[in-house]
């Protein structure tokens, strides 16, 4: 995603956004700034849900909705890779600008075939780098073989140690349901994503929070991981504040309480006196 990337104003006078409804509109405005430089995005209604209306109480059959006018309208085109959905502003760089001496970042797969386009020198370094850097992480992950991979019991033991607190028994109660749930094509290892999360130093009750959603949504959700990171976001930011506000709230209970100790009795007086001297 382009940090501060701004919409051309051009953009509020198409006559295309003008013929949707202001709520597809809206959705049109939030994808627009949350697409990577080819105006490329994820269409899963869950992902949306969680990463573009954060902060909003929205249903998915609204999400899908709104993603149909944007469709019928000319919009935005949907298209599928690898059974993940995604879709693509139309006309994006018509209303971008970009330098030519910085390459153009893609975070999402295009849609096949691959439409054709000139392309830069800077362009063309950046993806060899890209392609090499793929090749040497699929021959790192070609050579674990499965009986090397971390069980469920391995991955439990390893994060246990350190999520020592009160959210500890309820994240392996949903890594077990969740392993229960996960097989085919919707395979998930929770315990290793809670190992990612610890590393981010994320906090553990929106890891909590992003496991009971994800639980709950199993079944509509295509996209487990998108779908967690979406919602540790917000939560993650939601449970510091909520930990500095508590921490806050012990600290000024702690010195109203000192304050009427005898100690502190003594030095306020002092403390009086001195000003009446001045």
């Amino acid at each position: 995603m382009a940090k501060g990337r701004m919409i051309d104003k051009v953009v509020i006078l198409s006559k295309k956004v003008n013929k949707v409804s202001e709520g597809a509109e809206n959705l049109y405005y939030r994808i627009y700034i949350n697409t990577d430089d080819y105006g490329h995005y994820h269409a899963d209604p869950q992902i949306i849900k969680g990463q573009i209306y954060t902060l909003r109480k929205i249903s998915i059959p609204i999400i899908k909705k709104r993603l149909a006018e944007l469709t019928d309208a000319v919009l935005i085109k949907l298209y599928e890779v690898n059974e993940e959905q995604y879709l693509e502003i139309i006309d994006f760089e018509k209303h971008q600008k970009f330098r030519k001496d910085i390459a153009r970042k893609a975070e999402y797969p295009f849609p096949n075939p691959i439409p054709k386009r000139d392309v830069t020198d800077t362009e063309q370094d950046e993806t060899k780098r890209s392609t090499k850097s793929s090749q040497d992480k699929s021959s790192q992950d070609k050579s674990l073989s499965k009986d090397k991979q971390p069980s469920a019991a391995q991955s439990s033991k390893h994060f246990s140690d350190k999520i020592q607190t009160v959210y500890l028994e309820p994240l392996l109660d949903i890594a077990k349901k969740i392993q229960g749930k996960s097989n085919g094509k919707k395979a998930f290892n929770f315990y290793q994503w809670i190992q990612i999360q610890i590393r981010k130093q994320a906090h553990p009750a929106a890891m909590l929070k992003a496991g009971n959603g994800l639980l709950d949504y199993w079944d509509t959700v295509n996209n487990p991981r998108g779908y967690l990171d979406g919602i540790m976001k917000v939560e993650n930011a939601n449970a510091n504040e909520s930990d500095w506000v508590q921490e806050h709230k012990k600290i000024e209970a702690e010195f109203d309480a000192w304050m009427h100790t005898p100690d502190a009795q003594k030095i306020t007086k002092l403390l009086n006196l001195k000003n009446m001297e001045t």
